[in-house]
């Protein structure tokens, strides 16, 4: 009799069992990746969500987050995701590096929009709408990228190399300075088949495109493209107020003033306040105006808020840009007569107005402004708009105004040139008022309130002062256009953290001292 076998437990078939379910898998993955590999990017739904990182270089920047429909303060490095935007201040300047190892750096007063993020097995999809601003893209070379930034005239695909983007209301440019790109227009009003041509822009090439000639390509007609060297895009002001900060470098000086009773003081350059740079101050935070094709001059650009401001206090700041070839700037409040700025540099490319209740060209509600420029010719610009959406918070009285007992001084463009109880004026410490100098640079500095936020000189924001700090200091030089012989002017103005404003005016002459030629 065979005695029987010993029966069997469910450990003698978990083994085999195991062994076989890993077969199965391994046979799956197997599969999966052999399909992968054999499949057209297009076609692979494997795909996971790309990230970008958000650096703030200077100034106020913010984020927008969909989930709470809000914007959000940066100040310092996050991670952005689809659908998420940037926007940056006058102020403020941000970079945005993406996982295909492109780079795009947000101008003063710009936003951008992340359309699509995709970080796909073997391709990486970067989708971007530059809203307003200006953008500097330096596309990678990474292989299999899929690239893309634009607005509602115009989209940029596959860029390669570095591109200039700016985008108006109504007009917008690319320009190339190293590489190409492929651009195509777009029909705004057609949104069903929304592209009308392509074009190839290369290296010194820039494309210009506005609504009038969106128009014209509707009938047929076609776009010149607009030919520039690289260095001409590498040294206008707008690449230079998004880049020039880190080319700056420091040299040793030496600068002699002598005040309005003949004393005079020597520094050392080595030891002089740090405000300095290689690019014109008057122009570091504009935009430059963008020359139409078939048009002598072209219209004057409102830099400020794209045209469409809102402010809940007075005065007003408005900024813009203007064709190098402008000589002087008019500002027509509503159906006032036009108000040539004082202020406005001939040949300078940028401009500045002040609107504000006391002066009389600012009120609550909706108020319309134009702006026209004229060459040395006489010849007139088209007329640019802007608009100031003024509703104060609380009360409409004029933050410009002190208290009862002092009457405030109020120049020709509505700044206040005299402080208050709560926010005192700038004190300038050198050069003195009325002095006579002889030597550049100058180098102005001073002292305000410890509640300062910022300190602008002539309108121009001294980028290395530091909120809250007490002293000042500016350089002026006819290198940067903010000096020239003979009578010069110079506001200093201080903004609080809770916004108010306050300034002062000195005026300096400059004479170079005569060069004696040496004996031959």
């Amino acid at each position: 009799m065979n005695p029987l076998p010993p029966r069997r437990g469910i450990k003698d078939y978990l083994l085999p069992f195991l062994i076989i379910v890993a077969i199965g898998v391994c046979a799956a993955l197997g599969v999966r990746l052999w399909s992968l590999m054999n499949t057209t990017e297009e076609d692979s739904s494997f795909s996971m969500s790309g990230k970008a990182a958000l650096t703030t270089l200077k100034g106020e920047v913010e984020a927008y987050l969909p989930a709470s429909q809000a914007w959000k303060i940066i100040t310092d490095e996050n991670t952005l995701n689809s659908q998420e935007g940037v926007r940056t201040a006058a102020d403020g300047m941000a970079k945005i590096t993406f996982d295909d190892g492109s780079v795009v750096t947000l101008g003063n007063s710009s936003e951008i929009k992340i359309d699509n993020l995709e970080n796909s097995l073997g391709k990486k999809t970067v989708a971007l709408t530059l809203v307003r601003g200006a953008a500097w893209v330096a596309a990678a070379t990474t292989a299999g990228k899929d690239f893309s930034i634009g607005n509602d005239l115009i989209k940029l695909t596959d860029p390669t190399g570095d591109i200039l983007l700016v985008a108006g209301e109504t007009e917008t440019n690319a320009s190339v300075a190293v590489g190409e790109l492929t651009a195509t227009v777009l029909d705004p009003k057609n949104t069903e088949e929304p592209e009308l041509k392509t074009y190839v822009v290369k290296a010194g090439e820039t494309i210009s495109i506005s609504e009038r000639r969106i128009n014209l390509l509707r009938i047929g007609g076609e776009i010149e493209l607009i030919k520039k060297t690289s260095t001409e895009v590498t040294t206008s002001p707008l690449y230079l107020a998004m880049h020039g900060e880190a080319a700056a470098t420091t040299t040793t000086t030496e600068t002699t003033t002598t005040d309005a009773d003949g004393k005079a003081t020597t520094v050392t350059g080595d030891t002089l306040p740090s405000d300095v740079s290689e690019k014109n101050p008057a122009t570091e935070t504009t935009t430059p105006a963008t020359t139409v094709v078939g048009s002598k001059l072209a219209t004057p650009v409102v830099i400020t808020n794209s045209g469409k401001i809102k402010a809940l206090t007075s005065p007003v700041a408005i900024s813009g840009s203007v064709s190098t070839d402008i000589v002087k700037v008019e500002v027509a409040y509503g159906s006032n007569p036009a108000f040539a700025l004082s202020k406005f540099v001939a040949g300078s490319g940028s401009w500045k107005y002040n609107a504000s209740v006391t002066v009389g060209n600012l009120k609550e509600g909706i108020n319309t402004y134009t702006v026209v420029g004229y060459d040395a010719d006489g010849n007139k610009t088209p007329t640019g708009k802007f608009t100031i959406e003024y509703t104060p918070a609380t009360t409409t009285t004029d933050t410009t105004t002190t208290p009862a007992t002092t009457t405030p001084a109020v120049s020709s463009e509505g700044v206040p040139s005299v402080g208050s109880a709560t926010f005192a004026a700038p004190t300038v410490s050198q050069p003195k008022d009325g002095a006579i100098i002889t030597a550049a640079p100058i180098i102005f500095s001073g002292g305000v309130s410890a509640n300062t936020k910022q300190v602008l000189v002539n309108g121009y924001a001294l980028s290395k002062y530091s909120a809250g700090a007490t002293s000042w200091s500016y350089k002026a030089d006819p290198q940067y256009g903010n000096l020239k012989e003979g009578e010069n002017e110079y506001e200093i103005e201080a903004i609080s953290d809770t916004g108010d404003k306050s300034s002062v005016t000195i005026k300096i002459t400059y004479k170079p001292a005569a060069v004696t030629p040496a004996a031959e």
